[in-house]
């Protein structure tokens, strides 16, 4: 019998994570390089600044690896 393994090629891979929700900007931006080919920027933005994401998330401060 053989093996069979099936290859899923890679659609985003994260280069950076900046957490500026303590600057006043109330953001997360995200660096992606895209389709292996497109480098992007992801903004996430809060509107709230007393919401529970924004405090459970200020001690979120170092790089996905």
């Amino acid at each position: 019998m053989q093996n069979i393994s099936f290859h899923k090629p890679k659609i985003m891979k994260i280069i950076r994570i900046k957490n500026r929700l303590k600057l006043g900007t109330n953001d997360i931006l995200i660096n992606v390089i895209f389709q292996e080919r497109y480098l992007c920027e992801i903004q996430l933005a809060v509107k709230a600044t007393t919401s529970k994401f924004i405090q459970c998330s200020n001690f979120f401060s170092h790089y996905v690896y």
